[in-house]
């Protein structure tokens, strides 16, 4: 009877330890991303990019969102995903640099207004 209790244990001990892998290669990757992004958006930010044209981030977006799904099972959805990823940064860069500058604005107008 031992022998059968300790078969279950064992088999809930791996079991538990494949979710454990699962969670953290998850999480790690989403860390990851979320970096890239980031550094994404800075150099965005510092090169002072624009906004694009609104047809080029819908198709942008809907044109990565539907890559990323189609190469799921792949490595290349890997890169698909750092693909979106990065878009977005890239595309919150101007956003940054928008509000930072009202801030900005709002400094200067309070300091040399009457």
């Amino acid at each position: 009877m031992r022998e059968q209790d300790y078969a279950v244990n064992h088999g809930l001990q791996v079991e538990q330890q494949e979710v454990s892998r699962v969670l953290r290669n998850t999480y790690g990757l989403l860390a990851i991303t979320l970096a890239f992004s980031g550094v994404m958006a800075y150099v965005a930010q510092q090169m002072r990019v624009g906004y694009p044209n609104i047809f080029v981030v819908l198709i942008g977006f809907y044109g990565l969102f539907f890559l990323t799904n189609k190469l799921r099972d792949s490595v290349w959805g890997l890169v698909s995903t750092f693909a979106l990823t990065g878009f977005m940064g890239f595309l919150l860069g101007p956003i940054l640099n928008r509000y930072l500058g009202m801030a900005a604005a709002l400094k200067w107008s309070a300091r040399h207004s009457p």
